[in-house]
């Protein structure tokens, strides 16, 4: 079921085919005959009355040409869908092997520390960023980023004025820095600092670390970040009664205990 305000049609059959039908409506042409006919003030407010879209034209050859042409689309349209999928599993897999590269699963405690792999809190191979914090001013514009869960990395929160927030004081993200989430960081909301982040900034609610690159690869982290090892371990640590309000204060990060191989 549909409300009235999404007119419904039926397909002329002597005249067309559903199909053939199905795959002009998606044309970007045609979007552009449908947006030349709007009504209303603003992009959101634009309107195209069902008499409206029953003035455009389409071309419609003759019936065995269009069943003929909505089955090669068909066809097309599944080697697409089959190309994408194809992608998106590609990428995770690729996500995968870096995940599994910097956890080891395969390897037990023995042989991880047979190869020289060593458990070891953050506290060693991090340290807050204190010294970056800027005072926040009503002049200017800031960047803001937030952290996605289960170490899906970074979020582009857009562009905040100074004179619309209440913090006094904001933190200035460098590439391969830390962040993770107080709230988030039980569910995998930590992430390293990308290059297109560069710059940006985050609350208090975000504590943030430099690496210590003579200990710690950031790459090499930003695959255990997003390891459901290193998830367990943040929900471990957590604080708070309920799913929504636990916490990760920036000493129970620290002291988070790690596997870390030589640093070549």
């Amino acid at each position: 079921f549909v409300s009235p305000e999404f007119p419904t049609f039926a397909v002329d059959r002597e005249s067309a085919v559903p199909s053939y039908v199905g795959h002009f409506i998606r044309w970007s042409r045609f979007h552009e005959q449908l947006a030349g006919l709007t009504r209303g003030l603003g992009q959101r407010r634009q309107r195209v009355h069902p008499d409206q879209l029953l003035t455009c034209q389409i071309p419609l050859p003759p019936i065995p040409m269009q069943r003929k042409v909505a089955e090669r689309l068909d066809a097309l349209t599944c080697a697409a869908n089959a190309l994408t999928e194809l992608a998106r599993r590609a990428q995770e897999l690729s996500e995968a092997l870096v995940v599994s590269l910097a956890t080891r699963p395969d390897l037990d405690e023995p042989a991880k520390r047979r190869a020289g792999w060593q458990l070891r809190p953050l506290g060693d191979v991090v340290d807050v960023k204190t010294f970056v914090a800027v005072e926040v001013e009503a002049s200017r514009d800031y960047p803001i980023a937030g952290v996605y869960s289960f170490g899906r990395g970074l979020i582009d929160r857009g562009v905040m004025p100074g004179s619309k927030t209440s913090y006094k004081s904001l933190t200035q993200l460098d590439q391969d820095d830390v962040v993770f989430s107080k709230l988030g960081a039980w569910e995998g909301a930590v992430a390293v600092v990308p290059p297109e982040f560069d710059g940006f900034y985050v609350s208090s609610e975000f504590p943030t670390f430099g690496i210590d690159r003579g200990q710690l690869d950031p790459a090499f982290f930003s695959g255990i970040v997003r390891s459901p090892e290193f998830r367990a371990l943040m929900n471990s640590g957590t604080q708070g009664s309920r799913a929504r309000r636990k916490r990760i204060n920036p000493s129970q990060f620290l002291d988070t205990e790690v596997w870390l191989p030589p640093i070549e």
